[in-house]
This record gives structure tokens, C-alpha cells and sequence, in this order.
């Protein structure tokens, strides 16, 4: 039997660079990033602001999605000081918070498929090949989040969530290291 290799995907981060000021406002302009076709892609905030992107209003906060970005120019203002802005590139699938909670781990996983995905969640050393682990089905659209208990591994640690092939997508691997996801008590 021949064992196929999964993808393996880690969150990218994009600095969007600096902003740009115009009268009252602060705007970005930037093309769509290559290789972000079938992913998940969020607008990440260093502060609060009420935000538009390519004249449409996506609200007042810190984090937004904007998969669905324009393959040549994407114009991001705002009318106060945002900060820096980056945005975040994951798959479909993928953990978006970490923490230790007690003896334990618990670990966040968002599907934003418009179908149901079946995952295994695995908290490990980094490049470790293996560590507790529980197994979820995350309904479309949503967030869930998975309690992985008993004695860690040693730090530094990361994430690991395998999801399964299932209608939209094929199966993949989504790591995230501990400095990416844990302990920052915000979903990223």
C-alpha cells in the first residue's frame, strides 16, 4: 500500500507595510497575495478601527475576514490609527487559539467550509511525530474548541490539527507553533 503524503500548511503572516495618509484617513493599497486561492485570509489590526475594504464597510474591531480579496488591488482605509496591519493566511481548516488550561490544552479550531470536517487535533513537541490528541467534527461554519488533557510534552509546543478529505477539500496537516497561537488570550 502506498502511504500518500498530506500537505502541510502553516499560518503565513503578511505585513501590509505602512500607511499611507490622506486627510483624515489611512489607507493601504496591495494586491492579492499569490498562492492564497482556496485559503482563509484575515485582516489582523494592531488596534481597533472601524474599516473599509475597496470602498465597502467591513466594521469597527481588530480582525475581519477578507478571503475574498480582488486578485489585482485591495485598498484598506480607515480614519484612525489602526496600527500595523497584517494579514494572516491559514486554510479552511486551522486552530485559532491555544492555551494552557490547568493540566491540559485547550485548542480552538474554526471551519469556515461550507460542510462538515472531521479532525484530529494533537498537541506535541515541536517537530515531534506525536503527542495527546482528541478527534472533533466541526459543523460548516464553525468555531469549536477541543480539550486535550494529560501530562504535555515538553515546550516549546505546537498544534497540530489533521483534518480528513471530505467533499470540498482533500486532507492536510495545519501546524502552528506555541509563539504563533498560544497564550495570547485573543483568537488569531
Amino acid at each position: 500500500m502506498l502511504a500518500l503524503a498530506l500537505e502541510v500548511f502553516r499560518l503565513t503572516e503578511i505585513d501590509l507595510g505602512p500607511w499611507r495618509v490622506e486627510g483624515t484617513h489611512r489607507m493601504i493599497e496591495f494586491p492579492a497575495p499569490r498562492g492564497i486561492a482556496g485559503k482563509h485570509v484575515r485582516l489582523v489590526l494592531e488596534r481597533a478601527a472601524k474599516v473599509n475594504l475597496n470602498g465597502s464597510a467591513l466594521g469597527v474591531g481588530r480582525e475581519f475576514d477578507v478571503t475574498d480579496l480582488a486578485p489585482t488591488g485591495n485598498r484598506v482605509s480607515t480614519s484612525s490609527d489602526a496600527g500595523t496591519a497584517r494579514l494572516l493566511v491559514t486554510p479552511r481548516v486551522f486552530a485559532s487559539r491555544a492555551q494552557r488550561s490547568g493540566r491540559g490544552v485547550s485548542v480552538t479550531i474554526r471551519n469556515t467550509l461550507e460542510n462538515t470536517a472531521n479532525v484530529a487535533v494533537t498537541v506535541r513537541s515541536t517537530g515531534a511525530s506525536d503527542g495527546p490528541s482528541v478527534a472533533a467534527t466541526l459543523g460548516p461554519g464553525t468555531t469549536h474548541t477541543v480539550e486535550i488533557g494529560g501530562p504535555l510534552p515538553k515546550d516549546p509546543l505546537e498544534v497540530l490539527v489533521q483534518k480528513e478529505e471530505e467533499a470540498v477539500e482533500g486532507q492536510y496537516q495545519f501546524v502552528a507553533g506555541f509563539d504563533m497561537i498560544f497564550g495570547t488570550g485573543t483568537e488569531r
